[in-house]
Order: structure tokens, then C-alpha cells, then sequence
């Protein structure tokens, strides 16, 4: 699954508490700088200051380090952090490259759509089911196109990624294609996260509805 979102209501932790666990990254116990880039995530963008540690972290020989650099960049970064992730595509560890199309979705940056398409083919499984939801939230040329060939896909984990990523992506152009998918694929999981996607899309399913509600 993919990392939740920093809580809202988190509290806030002051600048020196801050500074205290950026000068722990410096140890070179990697359990401890593992829990301290989580706990630095979990701050979100009130952990701006350790953004350069966070962005050190990524390459570090460590994966599970490269792992949890990528999800706090994600929570505490900008657009312009996707950047820092996207050599971690290539990394040799499927959770970490997993985890870093988490964060480029995160963070918004279409930019990225280009990268993801380059490397759908050749990544496994459960990498694709979460590039296809990726883009999703990225849109972008050849997006459509590649949901819409997988909702006919054999294997129904690509299915499923395939429908919830039109349910993120917002073009009304999905409608009757996820109609279709509720209504005659044998998988139950995927018909239902159809249904599902269709709601999301329901201003655009039904434009009717959108007017009533004005």
C-alpha cells in the first residue's frame, strides 16, 4: 500500500526539535536515520529545513534509507523535488522504486508522465498497478491511452490500477469505457473499483446532475 498523507493535525514540533533530528542523519546507524527521515515525513512541510539531507538521503547504499527518503520527500517537497526522484525508477529494489511513484504522484508533477510511460512495460506487476494510479493523478499525453488499454488487460491487478487511475485522471471520456467495465468484468474487485471510479467521475458521467446541484 501507499504511505498516507501527513496528518493535518499534527503537532507542531519547534525549528530546534527539527534541527535536533536533522543532526541525527549524520549517524551512521541506518536504523536510527530510518526512523528519523520517517519522523522528519511525518512533519510534512514543517520539515522544509531537512529538505537537503532528505534529497542526500536517496542515494544513500542503504535501500531502506533510499526507501523512506522517497516517501518524506514526497510528503515535505514541491514539485520541483520530482526531480531528485526520478533516478530512483531505476533503482534495483522494486519497493523503492515503488515508493518513489508514491511521491512523484504526491507531488503533482506531470513532468514525470514521461518517465513513468518509458518504464510501464518493463516493470512488474505491482510496480505497473501503481504507475497506472500514478498517472492518474498526473495526467499527461499517452495517459489515456495506456489506462484504456488496461482495462482489457489479462492479469485484473492492471484492471483494477487501470480504473482507479481513470477515477483520479477526471476525463469524461472514461465514462462509458468504466460503465462497461462495471457492468461485464468477471472480477468482482475490478467491476466494484469501476463503480467506484464512476462516482468520482460523476460531474463528468452526468453533467446533468453537476447542473441541478448549481
Amino acid at each position: 500500500m501507499s504511505p498516507s498523507p501527513p496528518s493535518e493535525h499534527n503537532t507542531s514540533t519547534d525549528k530546534e526539535s527539527i534541527d535536533e533530528l536533522i543532526q541525527q542523519l549524520s549517524t551512521e546507524d541506518p536504523i536510527t536515520r530510518c526512523q528519523v527521515i520517517k519522523t522528519l515525513g511525518r512533519l510534512g512541510p514543517e520539515a522544509t529545513n531537512a529538505l537537503p539531507s532528505i534529497r542526500k538521503a536517496l542515494i544513500d547504499p542503504d535501500f531502506k534509507i533510499r526507501l523512506e527518503a522517497a516517501v518524506a520527500l514526497g510528503f515535505i517537497g514541491t514539485k520541483d523535488d520530482s526531480q531528485y526522484l526520478l533516478p530512483l525508477l531505476d533503482d534495483e529494489e522494486e519497493a523503492v522504486r515503488f515508493q518513489t511513484i508514491s511521491a512523484i504522484a504526491f507531488l503533482r508533477d506531470s513532468q514525470a508522465t514521461p518517465e513513468l510511460l518509458k518504464r510501464y512495460d518493463q516493470e512488474t506487476l505491482h510496480v505497473k498497478d501503481q504507475i497506472l494510479r500514478a498517472l492518474g493523478h498526473l495526467g499527461g499525453d499517452g495517459v489515456f491511452n495506456l489506462l484504456q488499454r488496461e482495462l482489457t488487460a489479462n492479469h485484473p491487478t492492471l484492471r483494477t490500477g487501470a480504473v482507479v487511475g481513470f477515477g483520479f485522471l477526471g476525463d469524461h471520456r472514461a465514462c462509458t469505457l468504466l460503465q462497461e467495465v462495471a457492468d461485464k468484468d468477471p472480477d468482482r474487485i475490478v467491476a466494484h473499483e469501476a463503480r467506484i471510479a464512476i462516482l468520482q467521475l460523476q460531474d463528468s458521467c452526468n453533467p446533468d446532475a453537476k447542473q441541478i446541484r448549481k
